[in-house]
């Protein structure tokens, strides 16, 4: 049997819905897992520039083929096997407020700093540093490779600037219009700032404290960095 992992706020495209019918029907024994593209939409606006329109993954999988990472953020299906590409879209379309999709957003901003000091401190067991060379979205390793080796080493507070431009400027953001800039100032510029303030205020409590970054993390952000 085939497991189709979907949140509470996507739908497949008919497109996808019929090429997912027609590759079961197939057969195709030599792959393990489906790849698409997952499309954003923001107060009712699919999201077309700025590097996040459309983004390849891995959602569809053999029963006992694939699993997900132990990540706090951006955790990916790894797969044993090989995965096939198919046209059509998963849409990510959320029909809750803008202030939903802030509180939203601020919860993950606390979970993205958990995994930005995990990277920076090595706070949890190897078992959950999971090798992105295993996941079969080249997209998503290239992705988590240039975010850890890169990114994560600028300053912070000074990158989420350098991404918003980036996104806005060399990702031609800025043709979404209003509701595109809206998305990605908020997404791309806010939302990474709140993580490297989260990060900021953990890291600085250790420093007057003593504390552990796992205490810390504890104590900033009320989560217990433990599986």
């Amino acid at each position: 049997g085939w497991v189709i992992r979907l949140d509470a706020d996507e739908v497949f495209s008919d497109i996808l819905i019929d090429n997912i019918t027609e590759f079961v029907k197939s057969n195709q024994q030599i792959y393990a897992g489906l790849i698409c593209i997952r499309r954003i939409c923001f107060m009712g606006y699919k999201i077309k520039y700025g590097g996040a329109a459309k983004c390849k993954t891995l959602r569809i999988f053999k029963n006992g083929r694939g699993y997900c990472e132990p990540r706090w953020m951006d955790e990916h299906i790894l797969l044993e096997g090989k995965a096939k590409f198919i046209e059509g879209e998963i849409i990510d379309n959320n029909l809750n407020s803008f202030t939903w999709w802030v509180n939203k957003h601020n919860h993950y901003a606390s979970r993205e700093a958990v995994d930005a000091l995990d990277f920076k401190y090595k706070i949890l067991s190897k078992d959950y540093l999971v090798d992105v060379k295993s996941n079969k979205n080249v997209e998503a390793n290239i992705k988590r490779s240039i975010k850890n080796s890169i990114y994560q080493r600028l300053p912070t507070g000074i990158r989420a600037l350098i991404y918003f431009v980036y996104r806005m400027i060399f990702r031609a953001g800025f043709l979404d219009g209003w509701r595109g800039w809206l998305f990605h100032f908020f997404q791309g510029f806010v939302y990474r700032m709140m993580v490297d303030v989260k990060i900021d205020e953990v890291e600085e409590f250790m420093k007057q404290n003593g504390a552990t970054p796992s205490a810390a993390i504890k104590q900033i952000l009320n989560i217990d960095v433990k599986f």
